[in-house]
């Protein structure tokens, strides 16, 4: 009696070896982490590679050694019990998407370099969609999946400060209300876990028009309130208004050299948009969500101060886009492998990192 046999089971070895070549160099994570600035930048500077298990656990130090101080020759050192840490836990995401072969694709693609074209466009169609989902979750994190990584509305909540613009403290601008790994960020900062927070939206000027705005004044102030001794700020992501607004500034007050021994002309533009040490970074989706915090709006435009030094991107072993042998399972007619990629984006000190809500949207 004739059985059915497939050619699949030939392909796979095919399958396997031409996805194993297009993914070398790092070519995924280049096309799908592009799609987020953010991340994508992430990956270049903060990237770790290990193993964490289940989950991924960050000590946090919520109180002083009480005993330090100084003393003398013959006092009595203290022997006062430290506080222990607390810890905030991160679940470890999955990111995964499936290439499939089907029979029928096998019969109409007999010859094997048909079925590498077939199988190309298949693999450019998966890491465009993953990219588009890493876009997605990169900002808006579990407000739109509780499976996937936390995103920058997590991690740098939007929740009103309080206090006169823009004469505030940093105080008034630790300021956040939601849960981040498992303890609850309060508005005043009492844990010690939250991130700044100014809201511009009763400023006089509540947009970058004009150095002496009420808006500028304070982006300033959250600027020093993230940073400490040497440690600044290096990265600014904002949604394109805020951008464009700074851009313009910046442009009609720069400074132009003429280099009177090798004139060459004068430069008018920018290599990069900078505000002071930090590179500003925009993108569409930077803007609040529902999740974004009880004050910001949905579609609200955002201004993200960020410290890259205290954003971390974790990446199990094993995982970073890696690709499944492809098989043939006994109940289907088809050849399916998947890229896998699992970590975990979080900030180990959330007071380096800071965010302005209220933004005038219709200047």
């Amino acid at each position: 009696m004739a059985t059915a046999a497939r050619r699949s089971i030939d392909f796979n070895a095919l399958y396997s070896s031409s996805i194993e070549k297009w993914m070398g160099s790092g070519k995924v994570e280049e096309v799908i982490f592009s799609a987020n600035q953010l991340i994508w930048l992430l990956s270049k500077i903060a990237k770790e590679v290990g193993q964490y298990g289940f989950e991924i656990v960050q000590p946090l130090m919520t109180t002083k050694n009480t005993g330090v101080g100084w003393f003398q020759y013959d006092d009595t050192l203290s022997i006062a019990s430290m506080g222990g840490p607390e810890a905030a836990k991160f679940d470890m995401a999955f990111l995964g998407g499936p290439l499939v072969i089907t029979e029928q694709e096998e019969i109409e693609n007999a010859e094997p370099y048909q079925m590498v074209n077939r199988l190309k466009f298949k693999f450019d169609q998966l890491l465009l969609s993953m990219a588009e989902e890493v876009n997605i979750t990169g900002f808006r994190g579990s407000g739109v999946n509780t499976k996937a990584i936390d995103g920058l509305e997590d991690i740098v909540h939007a929740e009103t400060n309080t206090g006169t613009l823009p004469n505030l403290t940093r105080a008034q601008a630790t300021q956040v209300d939601n849960v981040y790994g498992g303890i609850t960020r309060v508005l005043g900062g009492t844990t010690g876990w939250e991130n700044y927070t100014v809201d511009v939206t009763a400023a006089s000027a509540n947009t970058f028009g004009a150095f002496t705005d009420n808006a500028y004044k304070v982006f300033e102030l959250l600027y020093i309130y993230c940073s400490r001794g040497a440690i600044r700020p290096d990265i600014i992501l904002s949604s394109l208004l805020p951008y464009l607004d700074y851009h313009r500034l910046a442009s009609a007050n720069a400074q132009y050299n003429r280099e009177i021994d090798t004139f060459r002309g004068i430069n008018l533009g920018h290599d990069n948009t900078k505000f002071r040490n930090a590179v500003w970074l925009y993108d569409e989706s930077a803007q609040a969500h529902t999740d974004a915090g009880s004050d910001a709006a949905s579609g609200e435009d955002l201004v993200y101060v960020l410290n890259s030094s205290y954003l971390k991107m974790f990446v199990e072993t094993g995982y970073d886009f890696a690709l499944t042998p492809f098989q043939t399972p006994v109940d289907a007619r088809i050849s399916i492998g998947h890229v896998l990629w699992r970590g975990q984006i979080l900030s180990p000190n959330p007071r380096y990192q800071g965010v302005l809500l209220g933004y005038n949207k219709t200047a």
